[in-house]
């Protein structure tokens, strides 16, 4: 399915000072053409991370941290992008989020390097509304190049944290637990048993955000290995915990879908990838590589889907880490502060 962009024009755009950016283009006029969905340049937005302020950042996603001081403002500039999928959208309100999260109850992350920021952002938007109870790491010392490069606690193993809010009369903690969401990919035994213990900890209310996509070939065989997994789902489902699959993100290589898979190009195709805009990506193939029959099987099966690849895909691809050639992973903040947006409005709104 093609994404189709809305087009909705103002007489006077109410807020001048913001910059639409979509398919590349950036408009600063104060009479604009609002195309939506796109990402919002907000001068006067203060990002919740970024600098390395937030204790769980990773160094290396961070956009202050690359080696390329001219490419300093466009990257801080991706810290302050926030998606509107439409013209209506308002940003979660996190005092009614906390409100209705139940206390003592466990967001579980589960999934591959992307899925560790998404994990990364969630904490930070938690710490930037809340107090920080307690962090969980593994006791194992970072090597030098880790030391170097990630924050921290991301280099000594994040196993998550512990929030306190303080709304009313009520005081809650919420937990956050980031994990592997490998349930199949490779070492299936030892994936699926150690996904199954991770599930079978849920109880009522807790959440688990799954997603391990970008680790397969093919959609086709992500499809295997879910429907090898769905007892587990299914019975997890019974007894009242929420879990979510979160849509695979758009890559922006320079290929017909936006992904490249090492194993199939040789070493001279590898050092011609680079990232280019989604303009230049078959949308249609982008989107079905991972999400086009994973989506509708995951709400057939009663999953609810966080609905992200089309933020990711229209992501400016200077957003991404390692100065355009990492075309995967976002710099932080940046496209996964909208995976951290969806999460926060499902809870609102269906809790």
């Amino acid at each position: 399915m093609r994404i189709i962009l809305a087009f909705i024009l103002y007489a006077i755009y109410h807020h001048s000072s913001h910059r639409i950016i979509t398919n590349n283009h950036t408009n600063s006029s104060s009479i604009s053409q609002i195309f939506f969905p796109s990402w919002e340049l907000i001068p006067t937005l203060m990002p919740y991370m970024g600098n390395l302020t937030c204790i769980f950042e990773n160094a290396h996603w961070n956009l202050e941290s690359q080696n390329n001081p001219s490419d300093l403002e466009r990257r801080r500039n991706c810290g302050k992008l926030r998606y509107r999928p439409h013209k209506d959208w308002v940003a979660p309100d996190p005092t009614v989020v906390f409100e209705k999260l139940p206390h003592d109850s466990t967001i579980y992350m589960l999934g591959d390097s992307v899925g560790a920021q998404h994990a990364v952002d969630l904490m930070c938007y938690l710490a930037s509304n809340s107090r920080i109870v307690s962090v969980k790491i593994n006791h194992f010392a970072p090597t030098a190049p880790e030391a170097e490069t990630r924050g921290q606690y991301v280099g000594l193993g994040l196993n998550g944290a512990t929030f306190r809010s303080f709304g009313g009369n009520k005081t809650k903690d919420i937990h956050v637990v980031v994990g592997s969401g490998n349930f199949g990919v490779n070492n299936k035994a030892q994936a699926r048993s150690r996904f199954s213990s991770f599930m079978n900890k849920g109880r009522k209310d807790d959440i688990f955000v799954l997603n391990q996509g970008l680790h397969y070939k093919a959609e086709e065989g992500l499809l295997d290995d879910l429907n090898e997994i769905k007892p587990v789902l299914l019975s997890s489902i019974d007894r009242g915990v929420r879990v979510i699959w979160r849509e695979t993100g758009a890559g922006h290589f320079n290929a017909t879908n936006g992904y490249h898979y090492s194993s199939h190009i040789g070493l001279q195709e590898r050092k011609a990838l680079h990232c280019v805009s989604s303009s230049m990506i078959n949308a249609t193939s982008s989107r079905n590589h991972y999400n086009g029959m994973v989506t509708p099987l995951m709400k057939s099966w009663g999953i609810p889907v966080l609905e992200t690849w089309e933020a990711s895909f229209l992501m400016p691809e200077w957003c991404h880490v390692a100065g355009g050639v990492d075309c995967v992973h976002f710099l932080q903040p940046g496209g996964t502060s909208f995976f951290t947006e969806s999460l926060l409005k499902y809870i609102e709104e269906e809790m």
